[in-house]
């Protein structure tokens, strides 16, 4: 049994992501027991970049007898285009004139075009001057999914660090609302306290 991948992604990659579970890889041998007519289907790991999976039979044999049918087709298994998950995030070197975000997530289209940010302000504060800013990351995400580097994690990234700058109390901010948006759409909103 065999597995392709083809990436259905803005900077496609063929995603090592894409395997049998271990020890097969990409190819994985099977038996079928006498008197049984189906097939055991390996656990796959989908990995998580856009694009079709197939999984094919490529040799079936009775003892010497090849009795793979002719007219056997593939199973196609799609991984979607999604918006991006933000799947952690947190505030650090936090001083007295700013601090910065780190966020971890995937995008299964391999892009991502803005990270929007707003801040609330803690209970019995104001926030003076903007609360709400959106941050251009296409050119970013474009050489950081063009990269050897990220091939390994498919689509994931880790590490995005935004400095944020700030001019008055900083102590005024009391959460961080962060979302990311790519081809696809918006993630969830990922709120991170101060």
């Amino acid at each position: 049994m065999h597995l392709t991948f083809t990436p259905d992604a803005t900077n496609p990659i063929d995603n090592p992501q894409v395997t049998f579970s271990d020890p097969c890889n990409r190819t994985c041998p099977f038996t079928i027991p006498a008197g049984q007519t189906a097939i055991p289907l390996p656990n796959i790991q989908l990995g998580l970049e856009a694009g079709l999976i197939q999984v094919e039979v490529i040799s079936l044999f009775d003892g010497t007898r090849n009795v793979l049918p002719s007219n056997l087709k593939p199973l196609d298994l799609t991984v979607p285009r999604l918006a991006p998950v933000l799947t952690s995030g947190s505030l650090a070197n936090q001083t007295n004139a700013g601090f910065d975000i780190l966020l971890a997530g995937y995008s299964t289209p391999r892009d991502m075009n803005s990270v929007s940010i707003t801040f609330t302000a803690a209970p019995g504060a104001t926030i003076n001057g903007g609360s709400q800013f959106t941050l251009d990351v296409s050119s970013l995400f474009t050489n950081f999914y063009q990269s050897a580097r990220s091939t390994a994690g498919g689509s994931t990234f880790t590490g995005l660090t935004i400095p944020i700058t700030l001019s008055g109390d900083v102590t005024a901010i009391g959460s961080v609302t962060v979302t990311m948006t790519n081809s696809f759409g918006p993630s969830a909103a990922l709120q991170l306290q101060r």
